[in-house]
């Protein structure tokens, strides 16, 4: 059996779907962060117990498609998008 969660609305996301919205509300800050804090971060703000497969695999995911980055071992940040970038440096 797949754990999901419905949403208000009736959209549909699964567990790790869920986790990598988490992910990213705690990277928006454009910091880069460790591993640790953001384990640490969705055990306080997710209301489910995650396990880590489903934390690593979402990082995993959101790294290979180029959503966060990994700056060095067990530290990531996201990636800021070319027209962010480009009205940002104005």
């Amino acid at each position: 059996m797949q754990n999901v969660r419905i949403e208000l609305g009736g959209n549909i996301m699964s567990k790790t779907t869920e986790t990598k919205s988490y992910i990213m509300k705690y990277l928006s800050d454009n910091k880069i962060h460790e591993v640790s804090d953001i384990k640490k971060y969705l055990r306080d703000n997710y209301d489910k117990e995650l396990s880590e497969g489903v934390i690593a695999g979402a990082i995993k995911t959101m790294t290979v498609s180029g959503v966060i980055e990994c700056t060095e071992r067990g530290r990531y940040r996201q990636v800021k998008k070319k027209e962010e970038a480009k009205t940002n440096s104005l």
